[in-house]
């Protein structure tokens, strides 16, 4: 089988992106983009993030001081040739939350954040 199962990753969180950060010699997963916790039709305020390490299967959270204070559910990505990662965009409205030329679709958010995995904790 080409697919080889790294443990049972329960990271509390609908994790719709995920990053393999070069934090440890095995790597350790950033999981983010929860649209889980936005009950009725509300936004989750900030982009939920969790790290899984796969050497051990260990799970650490973020403080909500260090997390992106918009929600980056459907953003884009990208590693930067210093070794950050760039989350662009998210998602600001839900499906019948707005009007306008883009309904019933979700409205886009236009913020944009780095991650440092080099100094995270």
């Amino acid at each position: 089988m080409p697919w080889e199962p790294i443990g049972s990753l329960s990271t509390g969180i609908t994790a719709i992106h995920v990053a393999l950060l070069p934090t440890s010699p095995l790597g350790d997963i950033l999981c983010f983009g929860d649209w889980a916790g936005s009950g009725a039709g509300g936004v989750v305020p900030s982009t939920l993030s969790r790290i899984f390490h796969v050497d051990g299967g260990g799970l650490d959270d973020f403080d909500e001081s260090d997390l992106p204070h918009t929600n980056g559910f459907c953003g884009g990505q990208a590693w930067l040739a210093d070794g950050r990662l760039l989350l662009a965009g998210g998602t600001i409205g839900w499906e019948g939350t707005h009007a306008g030329p883009h309904a019933p679709h979700y409205d886009g958010e236009r913020a944009c954040w780095l991650y440092l995995p080099r100094e995270a904790r």
